[in-house]
Order: C-alpha cells, then structure tokens, then sequence
C-alpha cells in the first residue's frame, strides 16, 4: 500500500506542472474532472481515478516483479523530469 501512495504522490507532482500549462487558467476542480471523468458523468469514481496511476505503475515497475523499489522510482522520476525539459524546450522554439 505505502509503495502505490508514493507511486501516486510521485506521479502527481510530475504531472502537475504539465497539466497546468496544458489546461491554462482552469480551475483545479474542473482540471481534475477533465483530465480524469474518462465516462462524462461529472463525477470521478474510484476507478477513473486510480487507472492512470495503474498505468504508471506498469511502466515504474521495470522487472515487472508486482511492486516498485526506491531505484526503480528514480529512475522513473528522473525519464519523467527529461521528458518535460524535452517538452517544455520544445514549446520554446
């Protein structure tokens, strides 16, 4: 349980810059049913909510044994910050 919890928290504080240029001045409310009200029902249910984060922890766990060590978290954070300065040095140009 601690190992999903800090995979969301990581993932979260990644995504959260990205998304706030994505979604310019949208309030953070409406921000989180956009990105996560996947059926269109104006309401965020446990599962709309914990599948990104399924999906990261699928691409967090590199030997893909069930659970995500500290070094396998790094090393996601660390492509993950490459992956926005890459996007973002692109939005410069």
């Amino acid at each position: 349980m601690k190992r999903v919890l800090f995979t969301a928290m990581a993932i979260m504080m990644v995504s959260a810059p990205l998304a706030a240029q994505q979604h310019g001045n949208m309030a953070p409310g409406q921000m989180f049913l956009k990105q996560l009200d996947t059926n269109g029902d104006k309401s965020v249910s446990m599962d709309e909510f914990l599948k990104p984060y399924q999906m990261q922890f699928g691409h967090m766990d590199a030997n893909k044994d069930g659970g995500v060590s500290g070094a396998e978290a790094e090393a996601f954070m660390k492509k993950m910050r490459e992956r926005m300065m890459q996007m973002q040095k692109q939005r410069q140009k």
